[in-house]
């Protein structure tokens, strides 16, 4: 194929798929008219009608894709278009937030049992586990909506409910504080809406190179931070009252509107691999010497970078005016 191919698939998966196309008719240039099941059912039909509009956009002939579907659906059953490999695809980022979600539970189920260390503990594996389903579906080419709502709705479980139910339990069931009730519910509602908002369509989004608002993995974790640094239960009113103001702190910022860095907009080309190298080794060490003042004090820094770079935009704006 000697022409441009518009931007999409690369050329060699193009040659792949046509490949596909024409093996009952012997020819690269004409599409063959026959059964969806001589393509081996080894690519998805939303790939096959992307490259063949791709390949055939100068030609008033192009294999109808989606009827060659629906005639598999008939020889086949009422059963989805997609082939069995891909979606087994679809189930590993899926079972890894499922994993999320028990770990979440877990955490909730230790606290009740004043495990308070363990309780936190869950909290980062649910953290890891979160970021690890998006770029596994991403790598695999298994997004999905339904994998976007099942990846929220595990995150007001495990970044939501197990943070506000371990804060209460930890900061102010032991002193009787009646006040810890709205603290922690306020964490929760903010971390939903958090949530809510993530969800809105693209065109809902104002364009940013980052996160609007503290995400609420980061909010969970800067919380189960404080918890995992002492997890010994609170005994005086003033301690119970700082981790108060810090705890709404956190709330509010999640509903805000400053950015937040992302590491999925670091490329390359704007990042330094000799300092990322370094950054990772040091913060290795020092988690394997302290863990608990590296996770209290990077959660805790990430959580204020928002308005620590807005302060920052906003002071030197003013010197150049």
């Amino acid at each position: 194929m000697a022409r441009r191919f518009q931007k999409g698939l690369s050329p060699k998966w193009i040659n792949h798929i046509l490949l596909k196309l024409t093996v009952k008719s012997g020819s690269r240039s004409k599409p063959p008219n026959c059964p969806i099941v001589y393509l081996e059912r080894q690519l998805p039909i939303n790939l096959l009608e992307k490259a063949a509009n791709q390949y055939f956009d100068h030609s008033n002939e192009r294999p109808s894709i989606m009827n060659l579907a629906e005639k598999r659906t008939k020889k086949f059953g009422p059963t989805l278009v997609r082939n069995s490999l891909q979606s087994k695809a679809y189930i590993i980022p899926s079972l890894i937030t499922s994993i999320g979600v028990f770990a979440g539970f877990l955490s909730v189920l230790s606290c009740l049992e004043g495990k308070l260390l363990q309780a936190s503990t869950c909290i980062g594996v649910a953290f890891f586990l979160d970021g690890l389903d998006g770029r596994v579906a991403r790598k695999l080419n298994a997004t999905s909506e339904f994998g976007k709502q099942l990846d929220s709705l595990s995150d007001v479980i495990a970044f939501g409910v197990a943070p506000a139910v371990i804060l209460y339990s930890w900061a102010f069931r032991p002193l009787q504080i009646e006040l810890g009730v709205p603290v922690a519910f306020i964490f929760l509602v903010c971390g939903a809406s958090r949530l809510a908002r993530f969800n809105l369509p693209e065109e809902d989004k104002p364009v940013k190179k980052g996160f609007e608002g503290l995400p609420i993995p980061s909010a969970a974790c800067s919380l189960a931070a404080l918890v995992y640094f002492s997890p010994s239960p609170l005994v005086s009113t003033w301690q119970a009252t700082a981790v108060a103001v810090y705890s709404l702190l956190i709330s509010v910022l999640m509903v805000s509107s400053f950015n937040y860095k992302s590491p999925k907009y670091l490329t390359p080309s704007n990042v330094n691999p000799v300092h990322v190298l370094i950054l990772i080794s040091a913060t290795v060490a020092l988690a394997w010497y302290n863990s608990k003042v590296v996770f209290l004090t990077g959660f805790t820094l990430y959580s204020l970078s928002g308005p620590a770079f807005w302060l920052a935009s906003k002071l030197t704006n003013l010197k150049k005016s």
